[in-house]
């Protein structure tokens, strides 16, 4: 098995207004606003595939590491966060509609 893309994340919460913002210099495009941090991960679990997929020619099958680090001052529990995703046949499906 070939080894996981590697893509990194940062996230940063913004003085004013106050809002989570995360950027990536690996993956074009990608700048998501959200007020949580709860909310920052479900819209990168939607957004990210979708750019990786047709900014950085990821395919179904292709696995991927994300590595989310802070910014400062974000809150501690966004340290060191990474998720392994798997491009797989719905994704590319729902991106392709």
């Amino acid at each position: 098995m070939n080894s996981a893309h590697k893509f990194r994340v940062y996230i940063q919460l913004t003085e004013a207004p106050a809002v989570y913002l995360a950027t990536s210099p690996d993956i074009p495009g990608l700048t998501l606003e959200t007020a949580t941090l709860d909310e920052m991960m479900r819209e990168a679990r939607y957004v990210i595939p979708h750019l990786l997929y047709h900014n950085c020619g990821m395919r179904p099958g292709d696995e991927i590491e994300i590595h989310l680090s802070k910014k400062e001052p974000v809150s501690s529990n966004a340290d060191a966060l990474s998720a392994k995703w798997v491009l797989d046949q719905e994704i590319v499906a729902a991106i392709e509609a």
